[in-house]
């Protein structure tokens, strides 16, 4: 426990930071940006200067040049089985030591699971999106349901799910893990977060603190039910490590801030880069790093209500050039530019008037108006953009993409070839009165039956209105017993006919694949 008065100077040195930060908006934006593309540029110029030190060592300690045994090392790898590539991270004021994980694929499971064994990792914290498209996603490496024998096998793992939570920002599962081998059990902490776009801004930073709080929670619980500590932390997403990078880096400045401690944001990527020679590339995460501090700061500790509302207002305006891509463009055409001339000749560069010494050259000016076009809106009419089409599906090389008889059929032969996903009178003139309504209550029931049937649907579903009652019609994989369709059908039409104060029935046709209706491939 702090006491009131460490409190009291945590409070006023994070108070006195974002209140700095905030003085000036647009000065802040604009140094945060340099402060992004200068450290981009050190990391470039480090990684070239190691690259050219492991040239000049190549020379093994027999004499020989490393380049045979890189070779051996090669034929060795194609051999073995595929790994995950993981690195630790050890930055200040974090709670255990991190190891950020690679996208996973269907080869490097049984590596990550034997990652996870070997490293004592208490807590898996796995990113996602949930808008995402299937392409962006991984499998499920766990089980999704509960039960003695519902389990996955992975190499000599068996992992098995025993509690189950979804909360408003996060799904919570403990899962089973097992070693065939010796028979030993251990328990994992699965935290899933689905509210963070690729490459982008976390959607809520109020529900990333919650993820935050849970990890930490779990951590505490960890260090009393065993003896084994400290344990280790596993972060991925699904297709780098910019997310998971940027998750660890928050969680270690607002550990700063916690104890009292000034966030410094640079070093700590600064650090994070050497440990893990991998960087946020992404200047909207790193915008996003200082626009969730300041987050953080206005809702842990109390400030003014004047404050707060001028604090409100510039965080959103931090917040709105994280995702204006004209402002990035900008901003990193100018950083650029600016950095490689520093890097050519630092006292020749001239910060004031940013010109090079000698010649007339304003670089700045012809940067000003190439960001003045890159803001503006205009019509381009190229034969490139005309390749660009709706409602058809991209064929691949090999024909593998699979495709039902509705989704082979182009949009225009709706009403020929295939018929409408919902059926109703509310659009005929003089006749329809609640279009909107039944356009909006088509996609909750949607939503809804995605929810309680999760990846069970093999069909798109057709909803009809038939008098007062709602019919609902699709195709069923046959995954789980009957008894258990039956419950959820009964369960979908009474929750949705409450809902909608009307009569639900679904009628529903199963099939034991989804191969069973495919058309063709493409």
């Amino acid at each position: 426990m702090t006491s009131p008065g460490q409190e009291e100077i945590t409070k006023t040195r994070a108070v006195q930071w974002a209140s700095e930060m905030l003085k000036d908006c647009q000065k802040s934006i604009h140094n945060i940006s340099s402060e992004f593309f200068k450290l981009q540029a050190e990391t470039q110029a480090n990684g070239s200067n190691a690259s050219d030190e492991t040239k000049g060592n190549s020379i093994c300690s027999d004499g020989h040049c490393a380049d045979s045994s890189n070779e051996r090392k090669v034929k060795e790898r194609r051999h073995k089985r595929p790994s995950v590539h993981s690195d630790r991270v050890n930055l200040p004021e974090l709670p255990c030591e991190f190891i950020l994980a690679k996208a996973l694929s269907q080869e490097t499971i049984v590596d990550l699971w034997t990652t996870v064994w070997k490293e004592y990792v208490k807590v898996i914290v796995y990113i996602e999106d949930s808008e995402a498209c299937k392409s962006d996603t991984i499998e499920p490496y766990w089980p999704k349901m509960f039960g003695v024998n519902e389990h996955h096998t992975y190499g000599k793992f068996q992992i098995r799910a025993i509690y189950g939570q979804v909360t408003k920002s996060y799904t919570h599962k403990i899962l089973e893990i097992q070693d065939m081998e010796s028979n030993e059990t251990r328990w994992v902490r699965h935290l899933v977060y689905a509210d963070w776009p690729r490459e982008e801004a976390a959607l809520s930073t109020e529900t990333l603190f919650d993820l935050m709080n849970k990890v930490d929670e779990q951590l505490e619980k960890g260090k009393k039910d065993s003896m084994v500590y400290p344990f280790r932390v596993l972060v991925h997403d699904t297709v780098s490590t910019l997310r998971s990078g940027t998750f660890v880096v928050l969680r270690s400045l607002i550990g700063a801030i916690r104890i009292g401690l000034t966030p410094l944001v640079s070093p700590t990527v600064s650090i994070l880069l050497h440990q893990q020679a991998r960087s946020i590339r992404e200047v909207k995460l790193y915008y996003y790093i200082y626009y969730a501090l300041i987050k953080y700061i206005m809702t842990h500790w109390d400030i003014p209500e004047d404050i707060r509302n001028d604090w409100q207002t510039k965080a959103k305006l931090m917040r709105k050039k994280c995702n204006d891509r004209s402002t990035s463009a900008f901003y990193t055409t100018v950083c650029v530019v600016k950095s490689a001339l520093h890097f050519i000749n630092p006292l020749a560069y001239d910060r004031t008037m940013f010109r090079i010494p000698g010649t007339d050259c304003r670089p700045k000016l012809f940067i000003l108006q190439r960001a003045a076009l890159l803001q503006a809106r205009h019509v381009c009419t190229t034969s490139m953009l005309l390749k660009t089409q709706a409602g058809k599906h991209k064929s691949t090389r090999f024909r593998t993409k699979p495709l039902t008889y509705e989704m082979a059929q182009k949009p225009d032969q709706i009403g020929v070839r295939k018929a409408w996903l919902t059926w109703h009178t509310s659009n005929l003139e003089e006749i329809g009165i609640r279009s909107a309504k039944a356009a909006i209550e088509d996609e909750i029931v949607r939503r809804m039956i995605r929810g309680i049937w999760p990846n069970l649907f093999a069909s798109e579903l057709v909803i009809k209105r038939r008098g007062n009652v709602l019919f609902i019609a699709g195709i069923v994989e046959r995954r789980i017993s009957s008894s258990k369709m039956y419950w959820l059908i009964g369960f979908t039409e009474e929750l949705l006919a409450l809902l909608l104060k009307q009569p639900v029935k679904l009628e529903l046709s199963t099939i034991a694949d989804k191969q069973e209706i495919v058309f063709k491939y493409i």
